[in-house]
């Protein structure tokens, strides 16, 4: 199915850290459908060995890829020109060009897995990265690992969007006040045992971030741009 709208109409998904779990990202790729999705942000990591270990044969590794990232279009009814796709650490490793296959299935966010860009939807600015693009507060470990490592955000994106730690969050940006979100993993070996596997989505009409337990199709958290307040605080039992 072929969705059209005014701007307000407009919803974007974001998923990342699949790690080859076909299975999880059928089941994100159905939630995105049934919530009415156009546009879809993969944030990286698409590759790995998840529960495709029998498609691995010959040491073909493209084969499990390929096969994942085709599942987006004819679940989602999201087409290709709407799909935008950022290479992470995973899927650069295995494969000398992965721009190539990522072209086959939507378009390149950048080439390089240490690198960024912005996607413009409906005249919104989303800055992506696979990486995170600023310190993460209160995580010391977890460091920029950008080419170009940024002070702040560009002043003229909405918000920006990483992945690569397998953790759902939302903060501000100290220097430019910009709200940062990473929808979370959908990992099923999972990095962190007790973090829920989630995805996103923004909503335009209403200016929301609300993110989603895949498994379930609850919502578990909500921002809304530009503030990074939640409305639905998280609480112990969601992280």
């Amino acid at each position: 199915m072929v969705r059209l709208g005014s701007a307000t109409d407009l919803r974007v998904g974001f998923f990342g850290d699949v790690h080859g779990w076909k299975n999880i990202a059928e089941r994100t790729f159905k939630q995105f459908a049934k919530k009415g999705v156009t546009h879809l942000i993969g944030v990286g990591d698409y590759w790995g060995i998840g529960d495709q270990e029998d498609k691995i044969t010959d040491g073909n590794l493209e084969r499990p890829l390929r096969d994942l990232l085709a599942l987006m279009t004819p679940i989602t009814g999201v087409l290709k020109g709407n799909v935008y796709l950022m290479p992470g650490n995973w899927d650069a490793a295995p494969f000398e060009d992965i721009a190539t296959i990522l072209s086959d299935y939507g378009q390149i966010i950048s080439l390089h897995w240490k690198s960024s860009g912005i996607v413009n939807i409906g005249g919104k600015k989303i800055f992506v990265s696979h990486c995170p693009p600023v310190g993460i507060p209160n995580a010391t470990e977890l460091t920029n690992e950008l080419i170009d490592p940024l002070k702040t955000l560009p002043q003229d994106v909405e918000f920006a969007v990483f992945g690569h730690i397998h953790r759902r969050l939302h903060f501000k940006d100290k220097i430019s006040g910009k709200l940062i979100i990473n929808p979370g993993g959908l990992d099923s070996g999972k990095k962190i045992p007790s973090e829920r596997l989630s995805c996103a989505i923004y909503s335009f009409d209403d200016g929301a971030i609300r993110f989603y337990d895949v498994e379930t199709g609850e919502e578990i958290d909500r921002v809304v741009v530009p503030g990074a307040e939640p409305l639905c605080p998280r609480t112990l039992s969601d992280s």
